[in-house]
């Protein structure tokens, strides 16, 4: 067991197959310049500690129960540590801090930069070894759990980084080739709830299968042809599709 560890993890943009990923579409991924990073260190309380001074919050933990007194701000974020916590952590009390440059809420993979980087940081801490792929994948069950029903690309990208094609069996094939073209991607501080949109649509997919499956069928479509243009760094049929 280490007695200070430090783990940190980027968010992400969906360029194609947003949300139809879920349904085991292709989609297309990249990670951003935005990271969330999660240091531990042993802790001489009676009790486990979570500070967050970006999101303005701060909780005492009992890791052992899965529960946590507010002691200040609002950690909507939190059931994706103690989650993870519960699964990798022994139960000892630590101290966490996290500083995270993702706007919550914002499609940017907050809560999957936060996961992967807190998993990764308690391996860390308790001298675990792994690897990327178990780490993708312990992160894509937390998500799971908090959630109800995930996609593993976000946990994926926080994971691997770089641009990432994902395939209907979940197979990842990193893009070798260099993309010259830029991206924009702007927030409108207007944020959203990803485990509500997702119950939203799996409800509508439910009662309208016969208007919802096609939609979802041609985004997978769409993914696929994507991935030829960014192979052959066609900017122009990119920005088409």
């Amino acid at each position: 067991m280490r007695h200070i560890s430090v783990a940190s993890a980027p968010g992400k943009t969906i360029l194609f197959g947003e949300h139809s990923v879920v349904y085991d579409e292709p989609a297309i991924a990249g990670a951003v310049n935005k990271r969330a990073t999660v240091s531990i260190r042993r802790s001489n309380n009676n009790y486990s500690t979570l500070k967050s001074n970006d999101l303005g919050f701060e909780v005492k933990m009992d890791t052992r129960r899965g529960t946590y007194t507010l002691v200040r701000g609002k950690p909507g974020i939190i059931r994706y540590i103690l989650n993870a916590m519960g699964k990798f952590h022994d139960h000892s009390n630590i101290d966490m801090s996290l500083s995270l440059n993702l706007p919550i809420g914002s499609g940017l993979g907050s809560s999957a930069a936060v996961t992967v980087a807190t998993i990764a940081a308690l391996h860390h801490f308790h001298g675990v070894e792994f690897n990327k792929e178990t780490l993708a994948h312990e992160a894509h069950g937390v998500e799971e759990d908090v959630q109800g029903i995930a996609s593993p690309l976000d946990t994926l990208i926080s994971t691997y980084g770089g641009l990432i094609y994902l395939s209907r069996e979940k197979r990842i094939v990193r893009f070798d080739s260099h993309l010259d073209a830029p991206f924009v991607v702007g927030f409108t501080n207007k944020y959203g709830n990803t485990a509500k949109m997702v119950k939203n649509v799996k409800t509508l997919k439910e009662t309208y299968p016969e208007l919802v499956d096609p939609i979802i069928s041609t985004m997978g479509k769409i993914a696929n042809e994507a991935r030829v243009a960014i192979i052959k760094n066609d900017v122009e049929r990119i920005a088409e599709l």
